[in-house]
């Protein structure tokens, strides 16, 4: 069940058009390398990007605190009403800095009229390795 819903989670971000695409290749490459992965949906306030997005990589990392994050993989997508700033993109970079310098790090951006204004949709995707 739990396979389901990543292999879902990773088949809707390479679905989403937008800005900066994943596609599959960038999926496979993800998964190469990774005994096991998890991955989560959230909804937000766009503005609030950089937290969610610390909040869900800690959820992630507590949920498999057995283990050691080896990437990260991450889809924003926003209303096409909506822009995102050079400010919050600085916030989700405050964000990525509570991992660790060797953690690959793969991200998107996308919009969609399905989004409301002001919101945004991340898929947080970690790749796990056991602890040493």
């Amino acid at each position: 069940m739990k396979d389901e819903r990543i292999e879902a989670l990773l088949k809707e971000i390479i679905n989403s058009n937008g800005f900066i695409n994943l596609d599959a290749s960038d999926i496979n490459a993800f998964k190469a390398g990774v005994d096991s992965i998890d991955a989560i949906k959230v909804i937000g306030k766009y503005e609030q990007a950089g937290e969610l997005l610390s909040r869900t990589i800690t959820t992630l990392k507590q949920d498999n605190k057995e283990n050691h994050v080896k990437k990260l993989l991450f889809s924003m997508k926003l209303s096409s009403k909506d822009n995102l700033m050079m400010e919050d993109m600085n916030k989700i970079r405050e964000a990525l800095d509570m991992l660790d310098e060797d953690v690959e790090c793969v991200w998107g951006l996308s919009t969609g009229d399905d989004i409301e204004v002001e919101n945004i949709e991340l898929i947080v995707a970690i790749g796990f390795i056991p602890q040493k």
